[in-house]
Formats: C-alpha cells, sequence, structure tokens
C-alpha cells in the first residue's frame, strides 16, 4: 500500500434521496473517462432539469443552502430512491486537483 498523494483533491457533490434517505441506498458514481466531471453527470441523472430558454438551473447553490425549485424536478432522477455521491476524478477532472493516478490501484488507494 502506498501513501496517499497529499496534494490529490477529489470533488464530490452528495445528494439526498427524495425517498426517505435514511433508509435509501447509497451510490457513488464516477465518469467514465479521463476529462469528464461526475459532478456534471448529475445534471442529466440528478434531481433537477435545465428549463429550455431559462438560464436559471433548477438546482440552486448557495453558501449556506441547496434547494430545488419544485417545477425543475426530474422524474427520471436517481436520487428519487437512492442518496448519491458524484465524484470528479481522477486528479485533474472537473473541480478536482491533482496529478492522474498511474493505475487503478492507486486510484483506490487514494479515494
Amino acid at each position: 500500500m502506498s501513501a496517499v498523494l497529499p496534494l490529490l483533491r477529489y470533488y464530490y457533490a452528495a445528494l439526498e434521496a427524495e425517498s426517505d434517505p435514511k433508509t435509501a441506498p447509497t451510490f457513488l458514481f464516477f465518469p467514465g473517462g479521463f476529462g469528464s466531471s461526475g459532478v456534471a453527470y448529475a445534471l442529466s441523472r440528478g434531481p433537477c432539469i435545465l428549463l429550455p430558454g431559462s438560464n436559471k438551473p433548477g438546482l440552486n447553490l448557495s453558501e449556506e443552502s441547496v434547494y430545488i425549485a419544485s417545477d425543475t424536478r426530474s422524474r427520471y432522477s436517481w436520487s428519487r430512491k437512492a442518496n448519491s455521491i458524484w465524484i470528479d476524478a481522477p486528479g485533474p477532472t472537473g473541480f478536482s486537483l491533482g496529478p492522474i493516478e498511474k493505475d487503478l490501484g492507486a486510484f483506490v488507494e487514494n479515494m
């Protein structure tokens, strides 16, 4: 087992299930390849949709709260029945920082 890279910081977004989050299963989502943000996938599979012709996404983030506009909920959301963690990985993908791990073993250890 090697040491965890000190400069590696994974960015993630966590969403609670819309139905009973205390008993709902939890999944981790990683994109399928380098340079693809897992958090971006949350926009297509997450709790909200972008409205055509609107400059306001359904997911509103501020320093103190996260809320979802009721008129933009997706009926196909993966977060309806499960808690989710959307991760930007490996290292320099999306908002994450750090070097690309040399192999899958290093990636798993740094996770």
